[in-house]
């Protein structure tokens, strides 16, 4: 089913649920099986995090490509330098919203 996919999806799983040595498996199972040129995968956090993580030895730049994401809430002006309380509330909401997403990760298999 992996071999096939267009677009994977991984969000925080392994990290969760095993220890260094099952995530390295699970990293080295899937860099073998994702390996079909133009398969996009989107992770949280980066492929590149997860897998220094777990040690798994896996060259992400030889094997993806990251590719922008725009994402839709972009930073505001610092809380600091908001002036009425109104606006620090939206800014701050507005800035854990750009946290959230800058996590998110979109890549294309080279």
């Amino acid at each position: 089913l992996l071999a096939k996919a267009d677009v994977v999806i991984i969000n925080n799983a392994f990290e969760f649920f095993y220890d260094a040595a099952g995530c390295k498996r699970i990293w080295l199972a899937l860099r073998r099986l994702l390996g079909r040129r133009g398969l996009r995968l989107v992770t949280v956090p980066a492929v590149e995090e997860s897998t220094r993580r777990c040690d798994a030895g896996i060259d992400c730049g030889a094997w993806l490509e990251e590719v922008p994401i725009a994402y839709p809430y972009p930073r505001q002006i610092p809380l600091e330098k908001a002036s009425v309380k109104e606006s620090a509330f939206i800014c701050e909401e507005l800035d854990e919203l750009h946290e959230a997403y800058a996590q998110i990760h979109l890549y294309t298999v080279k």
